[in-house]
């Protein structure tokens, strides 16, 4: 159990950075916190779909899910009229 953590976090060190350049460029106006917290929601939950899931759903299911997660994510994130791309005050 502690090697897949190691594992787990292994590679989402590895994705950060790219991940985050990718990011920057589809959403050219989104703090760094804001980064932060997307990076992270993203990457833990779709982190506990694919190992959770390993042995449920097929591979090509698991890989579509989540790219048409992130693509939601991003256009949420994007959408400077819909009432999802900020919070209220």
């Amino acid at each position: 159990n502690t090697e897949r953590r190691h594992m787990v976090y292994k590679m989402l060190d590895i994705a950060r950075p790219v991940s985050y350049q990718t990011w920057r460029e589809k959403l050219p106006n989104i703090s760094d916190n804001e980064l932060e917290m997307l990076y992270t929601h993203l990457s833990n939950g779709l982190m506990n779909v694919i190992f959770t899931g390993y042995y449920k759903y097929g591979s090509e299911e698991i890989v579509n899910f989540v790219k048409r997660m992130i693509r939601c994510s991003l256009e949420t994130f994007s959408n400077k009229k819909g009432t999802c791309g900020s919070v209220a005050q």
